[in-house]
């Protein structure tokens, strides 16, 4: 992704900074969200299970079989209530994350100029150095530009520093912004600012940290992104199916295996992706879309990725694969019959 992309001055440019934005605080408010309701349902079903080894076989439980009946309903209202709380809210949106290797200091630097005439003539004070990361180009540079727009709202007029560069293990970005003479910022910074959310789950969906405090008269904004460094080959899956919620999950097992992953509803959205010449090591595609056949992006896939592996999914039993087609796969079977499908075909491609 270019620095146009992201930060340029026209719409387009800025309403993917807003997508990006969007995604990650409703990822960071869910994953907040979901941290403590499942720790509330947790605490139901503990006091719910000693509850039923202390009455079972007691003569009140024999004379009133509603008893076990409802013990029943509450495991079983507990396990839809864990389901629904599952459902990944970001599948709809229009970002999704694309990590690959970069240089952290491209990112940084673009995010200091995308701030533009916001910062004063020497007010910041940077030392960017050059690191391989392993995260995605948008959510870095946007939680650089976040956290610096942060600080100068925290300390306006103040002075503020940026170091950025190789860490062991990773790439850091330390700001900090030190009032100006007179001017107090406060002791405690107080519940984390939107824009520190933002960077902070750039941060810890990549796997790395993220920390905000004040030392002495200095606010201090710190977080880390994992290296890139000795990173296996990354395989891209493209996954055309019109259902969003099994789209959805297959795509979120697809990226635990290591996979990255793009999504199509639609034969028009497909061909768009193929015309725009993104590389794919393997293609699922369903056989039924809302606007034709599935199987009959075989020829194009094969002009646009002639070593990529394709799939067919379809719902209904299949002998062997149609012409053009490496294999198939039954919907709504094991899906982990598939994850090992598509490992299967890109170790045979890797093998030839």
């Amino acid at each position: 992704m270019t620095r146009e992309e992201v930060i340029g001055s026209d719409t387009a440019a800025q309403d993917s900074v807003s997508n990006v934005e969007c995604a990650l605080l409703v990822e960071d408010a869910v994953a907040r969200l979901r941290h403590d309701v499942f720790n509330s349902l947790a605490a139901v079903r503990n006091a719910a299970y000693y509850l039923q080894r202390r009455f079972n076989g007691t003569e009140t439980w024999q004379s009133d079989p509603r008893i076990e009946q409802f013990f029943q309903l509450i495991g079983q209202q507990l396990d839809a209530a864990v389901a629904r709380i599952g459902l990944d809210p970001k599948a709809e949106l229009p970002h999704q994350r694309r990590a690959r290797v970069l240089d952290g200091a491209e990112r940084v630097q673009a995010a200091i100029a995308g701030l533009g005439g916001r910062l004063g003539a020497g007010q910041l004070s940077a030392k960017v150095e050059s690191g391989r990361t392993r995260v995605d180009p948008a959510e870095l540079e946007l939680a650089v530009r976040a956290v610096l727009s942060y600080l100068l709202e925290a300390a306006p007029d103040g002075a503020l520093r940026l170091e950025a560069g190789p860490v062991e293990g990773g790439y850091q970005v330390v700001l900090e912004a030190r009032p100006r003479p007179g001017a107090i910022i406060p002791a405690d910074p107080g519940p984390l600012p939107r824009s520190c959310s933002v960077a902070r789950r750039v941060a810890v969906a990549a796997g790395g940290s993220f920390t905000l405090d004040r030392k002495g008269e200095l606010l201090r904004v710190s977080f880390a992104v994992p290296d890139g460094e000795d990173d296996a080959p990354v395989t891209r899956v493209l996954i055309v199916d019109d259902e969003a919620a099994g789209r959805g999950t297959l795509a979120a097992l697809l990226e635990l295996d290591g996979h990255e992953v793009r999504e199509c509803g639609t034969l028009a959205q497909a061909r768009a992706v193929l015309g725009a010449g993104e590389p794919f090591d393997v293609v699922l595609v369903d056989r039924k879309l809302p606007d034709g056949r599935g199987d009959t992006l075989a020829g194009a896939i094969r002009g646009a990725f002639p070593n990529a592996a394709l799939v067919l999914m379809t719902g209904e039993a299949v002998d062997a694969p149609p012409a053009g087609f490496h294999a198939a796969h039954q919907k709504g079977m094991d899906p982990t019959l598939l994850t090992a499908l598509v490992a299967e075909l890109l170790q045979a491609s890797h093998d030839v």
